[in-house]
């Protein structure tokens, strides 16, 4: 009886460690300088771990939680480009819904400062992880990466 119980609680363990794994993002810009004002592109790498995934942008059914790319207080986030997922299916569902596993690159566009220095680019990555049994409560993750902002280049005088 002690045996089981403690396999029970050891499984109890992993399985609330599981949750709390969230995944790694990085934020990567094409270039690390740009000119005032231009648009910037780049990727977001994300990685869920091993047996866990987020479901794809957008989503397979509607009352799934998407993975998602916001800009943070001071970056203009023009575009993220949600690549296809793949097809997993969940224990007690019909039909595979389309998920993010393993490593995923969502490329960005980005609007470049408007002041010339350094900035750092800042996004948020909007997440709900699950197993093959469960969905965990959604996350966050902040990321950020620095650039360097030169100013854009002086109008031509017509003569």
């Amino acid at each position: 009886m002690k045996a089981l119980l403690g396999l029970a609680l050891l499984s109890a363990a992993v399985l609330s460690a599981a949750q709390d794994i969230a995944p790694k993002a990085q934020l990567k810009l094409d270039k690390a300088t740009a000119v005032a004002g231009s648009v910037i592109k780049g990727k977001v790498l994300l990685t869920f771990a091993e047996s866990l995934h987020g479901y794809q942008n957008p989503p397979s059914e509607s009352y799934q939680i998407p993975t998602k790319i916001e800009a943070a207080k001071g970056t203009t986030l023009l575009k993220a480009l949600y690549p296809k997922g793949q097809p997993f299916l969940m224990a007690g569902d019909e039909k595979p819904s389309m998920v993010y596993q393993g490593k995923v690159e969502i490329p960005v566009e980005i609007r470049v400062p408007a002041k010339p220095g350094k900035h750092s680019i800042k996004l948020v990555v909007n997440y709900q992880q699950c197993d093959d049994n469960s969905c965990f409560a959604p996350g966050m993750l902040d990321i950020a990466t620095a650039l360097t902002v030169t100013a854009a280049p002086a109008p031509k005088k017509k003569k």
